[in-house]
């Protein structure tokens, strides 16, 4: 698995592109048959398996036919494709719904669910495959009837088969196309296919044969606007109709007809990841830092004042956050964790940051004001997003402005990036073998073992402080339709009603 490929995305904005796309002339939308929207960015490849940044993903999730389903909270699974699911310690057994087809009107059977899950779990490219890692193999009972055998207990199952990542694709078009099968679009299970897609757009038609309730919109085109400005005019202009991803600050001037659209992630923060290999090895120093910021104010820099402040390990909507952090500084508390250290007296640190993300740019400077108030020097190096990963990978900072991201709140797949080895604690070189083995137990536990576990990592987090928490992740968008029709739920999900 191609681990810091996946995770690089995260520490870059969600949704962010490169180029730079005009305006279009096209006709806002008047009965909501069709919809058009501006993104960051649109899949450049057709694999869900290869969608990195927040829109791509939720891009395909509209075309992705899935065994279950994500409630719109991010907080729980409903069935999609699946009528049935029975679980033991190890195996999954799940009953389609009858009738099933394609949107080319071909039957899905159980045999479609074995060649997909058999195709998932050999694309070695798939930046994903972590989450199947479990499944030891999928074998069909009967038409209807498909049992997935797992190498150890999987609780998270059910949350894994509603990712677009484990799409239901055609079993003859699988062997077809054999290495080419995203060359062009596949038939699709979900609620929409995939009609066209080129470097500046993707257009998605509604799926006459889904199995769940039809959407309003017959067709959503998603059309690449990199700068937030330009998505912004655009909507102002009545050449989109939904405008994902607008600087927060610009929201309360808007007006009717449009609408300001702000969602809090379920999963995933706002965080500074500080490196170990150097001065900031000293657990005290770290946690003087975390009692330093003011939470608030970065709040009502960065996103005007509409996000929340993150001050646990987890989003401050999940089930399993706990706060501990001030969301306004305590600098006797931080001196006190400052003496006896190397900055006791004061030292200079450096930040990285990505240049083309405004509100970590935000946070950065909040943050040097905040550090200077205990005698810490920060130097901000902005920079372009490869030259950051590039740093973030040889652990050339003292801090980094990131944030993760999780479309549900199911804490086994985040947790061993931001904590365990996979990408050296985030970053951070954080080893601990106790954190280790709470995260192994994680993913195999449920309901109130799971808590007990969660409670236990929380723990050990606060006393280790690896990563500090700054905020939620936030979207903000500006929209000419209901959101009954289109809107983004807490998971980063597009809704299409």
């Amino acid at each position: 698995m191609n681990t810091k490929r996946t995770i690089a995305s995260w520490i870059a904005v969600a949704g962010m592109a490169s180029l730079l796309v005009g305006c279009s002339g096209s006709e806002p939308s008047a009965n909501f048959d069709s919809l058009t929207v501006g993104v960051a960015s649109v899949p450049q490849v057709l694999d869900p398996g290869q969608a990195y940044s927040r829109q791509d993903i939720s891009i395909m999730g509209l075309a992705s036919g899935t065994l279950t389903t994500l409630n719109d909270d991010g907080k729980g699974t409903s069935n999609g494709l699946a009528d049935a699911i029975k679980e033991t310690e190890t195996d999954f057994t799940i009953t389609l719904r009858p009738g099933l087809k394609f949107s080319d009107g071909t039957d899905l059977t159980s045999a479609d669910i074995v060649a997909s899950f058999e195709h998932h779990l050999a694309d070695a490219t798939n930046a994903f495959a972590y989450k199947f890692a479990p499944i030891k193999s999928v074998t069909a009972k009967d038409d209807l009837t498909v049992m997935f055998n797992l190498k150890r207990a999987y609780p998270s199952l059910p949350w894994i088969l509603a990712t677009p990542q484990a799409a239901i694709i055609p079993s003859e078009v699988i062997e077809a196309r054999g290495e080419k099968l995203y060359e062009t679009p596949v038939p699709t299970a979900g609620k929409f296919g995939i009609e066209t897609v080129n470097p500046s757009e993707i257009k998605l038609t509604a799926n006459p044969n889904y199995a769940g309730t039809k959407p309003t919109a017959k067709s959503i085109t998603f059309k690449k606007i990199a700068d937030s400005a330009a998505r912004l005019a655009q909507v102002q202009g009545g050449e989109i109709d939904f405008a994902d991803g607008v600087s927060p600050k610009v929201l309360s001037q808007l007006s009717a007809p449009l609408e300001a659209r702000t969602t809090v992630g379920v999963n995933g923060i706002q965080t500074l990841s500080l490196n170990e290999l150097g001065v900031l090895g000293d657990v005290n120093i770290r946690q003087a830092i975390a009692r330093a910021i003011n939470r608030e104010q970065i709040n009502k820099v960065a996103w005007a004042g509409m996000n929340v402040p993150a001050l646990g390990l987890f989003a401050p909507s999940s089930q399993y956050s706990r706060p501990f952090l001030p969301a306004t500084p305590e600098l006797d508390s931080a001196k006190r964790y400052l003496a006896g250290t190397k900055c006791e007296t004061g030292c200079t640190l450096q930040l990285i940051v990505d240049s083309t993300d405004e509100p970590s740019n935000d946070i950065a400077v909040v943050l040097q004001q905040n550090l200077k108030e205990i005698g810490i020097t920060m130097n901000i190096n902005k920079m372009e997003t490869a030259a950051m990963v590039q740093r973030s990978n040889d652990a050339d900072f003292d801090i980094l402005v990131a944030f993760t991201y999780e479309n549900g709140d199911f804490p086994d797949a985040l947790l061993p990036f931001q904590l365990g080895p996979a990408l050296q604690g985030f970053y951070t070189g954080y080893s601990s073998p106790k954190m280790n083995e709470l995260l192994d137990q994680l993913g195999t536990t449920r309901d109130e073992a799971r808590a007990e576990v969660v409670d236990q990592i929380n723990t050990l987090f606060e006393q280790d402080l690896s990563l500090v928490p700054i905020a939620a992740n936030l979207s903000s968008s500006a929209s000419r339709v209901p959101s009954n029709i289109f809107d983004i739920s807490p998971s980063f999900a597009y809704i299409v009603g």
